[in-house]
């Protein structure tokens, strides 16, 4: 008679609708003790399913904490030229790591960018190596000049100069690197020098 009151119980205690609560689990493990010695297995399987049942929360609520987006932070920069800010340069932060975003910016006629990682403004936390770019025309030519080109069946191609030094503007050269996450610095000044 007890062994059938009990498995009734364990039934009712898995398949009941308040099944989930610690305290059925409880109630469950509590009524398996005062079984007689013969349930013992019972009792074990019934204490490995309460411990099961825990971790399995607690490995729930950690996912649950770790899942989301990565972190995105403001991050901005003033680039300077031998002291003088560096308009329109483009500023790229290309990740340490495999995997990670790279941010890009322009900046504006005072120096300054303001990065973003596609389409979204910020930086993802991490360690970035810093190239800074700006080309201009080596020698520009008029509207008369291009016109009198293209006439001629000659595609115009002008030829770039760059204005950074060769050691800002290559990955492998760079010697700028930045941090970016909760309590590193998110604005940084680059001063560039010519050789």
């Amino acid at each position: 008679m007890k062994i059938k009151l009990f498995v009734l119980r364990v039934f009712r205690f898995f398949f009941d609708t308040g099944t989930h609560s610690g305290l059925s689990l409880e109630r469950g493990i509590a009524t398996a003790r005062r079984c007689s010695p013969t349930c013992s297995l019972l009792r074990f399987v019934l204490s490995l399913s309460a411990m099961l049942y825990r971790l399995s929360a607690l490995l729930c609520c950690c996912l649950l904490v770790g899942c989301g987006e990565p972190q995105l932070y403001d991050v901005w920069a003033v680039v300077t030229l031998n002291g003088e800010p560096l308009a329109e340069a483009e500023v790229m932060l290309l990740p340490v790591r495999e995997g990670g975003v790279s941010a890009f910016g322009v900046t504006d006629a005072e120096g300054m960018v303001v990065f973003k990682a596609g389409e979204r403004v910020g930086g993802f936390s991490g360690t970035y190596i810093v190239t800074v770019s700006k080309t201009t025309e080596e020698r520009r030519l008029t509207n008369n000049e291009i016109r009198a080109l293209a006439e001629a069946g000659i595609r115009y191609r002008p030829s770039m100069v760059e204005l950074v030094p060769e050691r800002y503007t290559c990955r492998e050269m760079s010697d700028l690197r930045v941090r970016i996450g909760y309590w590193r610095s998110r604005d940084w000044v680059f001063d560039l020098r010519a050789e």
